[in-house]
């Protein structure tokens, strides 16, 4: 049975609501870590998210981190809204790692337009 650090973590690092989940090898021990970013500013955290979204990227993954981005205040509920409708799966009516892979080029084209407006 996977832990929940497994279940939170994808491969090495990945955002979830809450922040970064890095896995470390120690000896033969994995450990996990669960850590909260503190971004400098804005677009540092933005630019991080964009870093790490990767070529493919589930709807639960997307919508984590629009509400990270809700709960940080860079952007409102209605852009929220927005974002979630154009990631949702029934829109991207694609076979799954096509539809991933749209999804992750979605979020990173908005995301990239937010760098823009800070």
């Amino acid at each position: 049975m996977r832990s929940l650090a497994d279940k939170l973590c994808f491969k090495d690092a990945f955002f979830n609501r809450k922040g970064i989940c890095r896995r470390e090898q120690a000896g033969r021990r994995r450990l996990h870590r669960v850590i909260k970013v503190e971004p400098e500013t804005d677009a540092e955290l933005i630019d991080d998210m964009i870093d790490h979204i990767g070529y493919h990227m589930s709807q639960n993954m997307a919508e984590s981190i629009i509400v990270h981005l809700l709960e940080e205040g860079i952007i409102n509920e209605r852009e929220a809204r927005l974002m979630v409708s154009a990631v949702d799966r029934s829109v991207l009516d694609l076979s799954v790692p096509v539809r991933d892979q749209v999804r992750a080029n979605i979020l990173k084209a908005m995301l990239q337009a937010l760098m823009y407006k800070l």
